[in-house]
């Protein structure tokens, strides 16, 4: 190849490379949730945003509110995600700050540890097991998990030991919330009755930034979550799991057939779940034994959320859920159409073309083109801080969301200060409606409520049929 040839082919390769880098950046920062993460603390600007909550009279408004106990557990891996200095910060921003009880499974090795990130607040320790793989459902399949390692498409940072710790969480929840409910251990007298009307699961990584919870989840918030729940689904209240989800399916799930196996994409969060104790005991037993169903026929159970999407998918009257990406068709009962001169057709493979989603309800999974380049243009007026964590805005207070309201309103307007718009001396309100980004409803908690737009509850079994069809249900194993 002649000597310009070949420079003039290097020049126009390293231009592609170039720009393929500059816009996979753009698109990474504006839709992924690492953006959040180089936080390192909170300005005094936000700081003199934060309302006290010695007084909240949210709290004031019942006399009897629902009881609330968190559960979570730490147990170190030989091969871990994450270096053991990363754990030992988020467990002190989760049990220093946090002042709800808390039931915590460990080793007897890092009791200490976990002691003294507690502080003074009620923590009960349970050490009975060394390792995940020592609790009942689990005992006697290292084995059986060290084989199916070979079936994971992320095997390379997966470990057995990390499934058997997914695994285990549905049995430390619903442990955790019987021993409590048999012995309160946080009261000076024992009760004869069950004190305990709720329990979650929180992952113990699960506060990676500065935040202003303390009584969280808020009890009246979460009853008020559950009688929400019951008349969505049509499911009484102490049968319903809420569980917070990072996307949506897309259309070729449901194809699915419990025979198929795990659905393995993102769906649920694995990070925080739960409910009444008669629905966490419910959806225990209902997990390990769709895990043992399809571990016996050699299928991979070793990530936990897989094996839960395929439970939601196959009981979904009995989950509740939270989305901060919700797009506001699947809140609509009845979805804006395209007028009767130009109907758009529905997709050739749907059988059911009665309930078939036109391209004006079909949600993207993916974000278009336009959502990569317009934030060059636009300026977001909305932050919600990491989106995977947003349940714990949805649970919190009033008074504490209004104070989280303020730390991330100050994070925004920080950007937007950065930012070339910003520089010249512009403002949110002073740039045109084009090129704002608008919230599309306002939150209820307080505070500045362009921030972040409360998002609303959603019916699991409501949303995939949506996706679906209306004449959607799962095909069982025989």
């Amino acid at each position: 190849m002649p000597p310009t040839i070949r420079r003039f082919a290097i020049a126009w390769i390293l231009i592609f490379c170039s720009v393929t880098v500059f816009f996979t950046l753009i698109f990474f920062y504006h839709h992924h949730e690492w953006r959040t993460l180089g936080l390192t603390g909170i300005s005094d600007d936000a700081q003199n945003y934060v309302q006290s909550s010695d007084v909240d009279t949210h709290h004031a408004q019942s006399s009897h509110p629902a009881k609330v106990l968190i559960v979570s557990a730490f147990y170190p891996l030989s091969k871990s995600k994450h270096p053991i200095e990363n754990y030992k910060a988020w467990l002190n921003r989760f049990l220093q700050n946090i002042e709800s009880p808390v039931y915590f499974f460990t080793t007897p090795a890092m009791e200490g540890l976990i002691r003294g990130c507690r502080a003074n607040h009620p923590i009960y320790i349970n050490t009975t097991f060394e390792r995940a793989f020592d609790v009942p459902p689990l005992h006697g399949l290292e084995g059986e998990y060290e084989k199916m390692q070979a079936k994971d498409r992320e095997g390379f940072r997966h470990s057995p030991e990390l499934y058997s710790v997914w695994n285990a969480k549905p049995y430390f929840l619903d442990e955790a919330v019987r021993n409590v409910n048999s012995l309160d251990p946080f009261a000076q007298n024992a009760p004869s009755l069950p004190t305990y009307n709720y329990g979650f699961w929180v992952d113990a990584g699960s506060f990676r930034q500065e935040h202003f919870y303390q009584r969280w989840p808020d009890a009246q918030r979460v009853q008020e979550v559950f009688e929400e729940g019951s008349q969505l689904t049509g499911t009484p209240q102490d049968e319903l799991i809420f569980f917070p989800i990072c996307t949506i399916p897309e259309r070729g799930w449901k194809r699915w057939r419990e025979s198929d196996g795990p659905v393995d994409f993102d769906f649920s969060e694995g990070s925080f779940f739960g409910g009444s104790p008669k629905a966490i005991s419910w959806y225990a037993q209902t997990f390990y034994a769709q895990h043992d169903k399809y571990l016996a026929n050699g299928i991979f159970v070793g990530k936990d959320q897989t094996v839960i999407n395929a439970i939601m998918f196959l009981h979904a009257n009995k989950f509740v859920s939270v989305w901060v990406g919700q797009p506001p068709y699947l809140l609509d009962p009845h979805p804006s159409l395209p007028p009767p001169s130009s109907p758009s057709p529905p997709l050739a493979s749907d059988s059911d073309t009665s309930t078939a989603m036109t391209p004006l309800q079909r949600p993207r999974i993916y974000p278009p083109l336009s959502r990569i380049f317009l934030p060059l243009l636009s300026v977001p007026q909305t932050y919600c801080g990491p989106e995977w964590y947003h349940y714990e805005f949805f649970l919190a207070s009033p008074s504490e969301r209004s104070s989280m309201l303020a730390l991330w309103g100050n994070i925004r307007d920080s950007r937007m200060r950065g930012a070339w718009w910003g520089r010249r001396g512009w403002n949110i309100a002073s740039l045109p409606s084009s090129m704002r980004m608008e919230p599309t409803r306002k939150d209820s908690g307080g505070g500045d409520e362009s921030v972040c737009p409360m998002k609303e509850l959603m019916s699991i079994e409501s949303l995939l049929k949506t996706q679906f069809g209306e004449r959607w249900v799962p095909i069982r194993m025989e």
